[in-house]
């Protein structure tokens, strides 16, 4: 199956593990945040157009994607954090009718929404991937 990842840039190092972990029981990744140059800093010294640049790549790879993995963890003291980039990116999927799997178990903040176009929590477990 071939997967596209999406998540906060600040969790990159994980987003590297799953992958070698997709990829060894046979899924291929076709999309990877890649951290900008100033990885790091806040969310607003991207310009406008970084920010097309790095949704219009995503939204080709999605298009060679079965499906997506939403990597979320807790961040800004909320529990599976999903912030608002990621959720473009879940609602680009599911524009696509790509299936859609969260990492952890859905965020209070957007619960009914995931469960509403039917994302699968899968607790941490990459082999319940499956379409």
């Amino acid at each position: 199956m071939k997967i596209a990842i999406v998540g906060s840039i600040k969790f990159y190092q994980k987003f590297l593990t799953a992958r070698q972990e997709l990829e060894a029981i046979g899924h291929k990744v076709v999309f990877l945040p890649v951290p900008h140059k100033n990885e790091f800093k806040s969310n607003k010294d991207f310009s406008p157009a970084d920010k097309l640049k790095t949704m219009q790549k995503f939204n080709r790879c999605l298009g060679k994607a079965d499906t997506l993995l939403v990597m979320n963890f807790d961040k800004y003291g909320k529990k599976n954090y999903i912030g608002v980039n990621t959720t473009m990116e879940i609602g680009m999927a599911f524009n696509q009718h790509k299936k859609i799997f969260i990492y952890q178990k859905f965020p209070r903040e957007c619960f009914s929404e995931l469960e509403a176009i039917g994302a699968v929590a899968i607790g941490q477990d990459l082999s319940k991937i499956k379409l």
